[in-house]
């Protein structure tokens, strides 16, 4: 596997950064050009919030597909799962096992190992990832955003990792 380009999309309140392979943005996760996507999902099979709520409406085929899943009891924190369409694949990325729970560093952590241990696997050219756990979550992007850097520096193919939205945006 080659090298990656992890590429950084931000808000535009926050300075830029140093690393030239950084690039400034509000940037939509469903604008993007990667072509699969990561969601940050719940183990019980609800997605009504942040994020993951704008999956579902966008993906009801995919929502479906997760809601049973959950019913048998396939999701599970730290294993991620790829859903695919002729147009968008997803990756299924659980970050907390319930909706009212919060998201776990060590969840996050397990479960983007086990994402690029899988993506030459799964095929997957290109991705894009959210600020796991840390809409709905209720975690600090601060911890977050170096655990997902580290793991993303192994993936070898084209990243984008989005940072969070403003309050009141929604990520999960």
């Amino acid at each position: 596997m080659g090298s990656s380009h992890v590429n950084l999309e931000e808000t535009p309140s926050k300075q830029e950064q140093d690393s030239s392979d950084n690039t400034l943005s509000a940037l939509d996760i469903f604008d993007t050009d990667a072509q699969t996507l990561v969601n940050p999902i719940n183990c019980v099979g609800v997605m009504g919030k942040g994020l993951a709520l704008e999956f579902a409406k966008r993906y009801p085929v995919m929502y479906e597909d997760y809601r049973l899943r959950c019913a048998r009891g396939e999701v599970r924190v730290g294993q991620p799962y790829l859903w695919r369409s002729p147009t968008r694949w997803v990756v299924g990325f659980p970050t907390k096992r319930h909706y009212r729970s919060r998201s776990r560093l060590d969840d996050i952590r397990r479960g983007l190992k086990y994402m690029v241990e899988n993506v030459s696997e799964w095929g997957i050219e290109s991705l894009a990832v959210p600020a796991l756990g840390c809409g709905e979550g209720g975690l600090d992007w601060e911890a977050v955003e170096p655990i997902i850097r580290d793991e993303l520096a192994r993936i070898g193919i084209p990243t984008i990792l989005l940072a969070p939205r403003p309050t009141g945006a929604g990520q999960d």
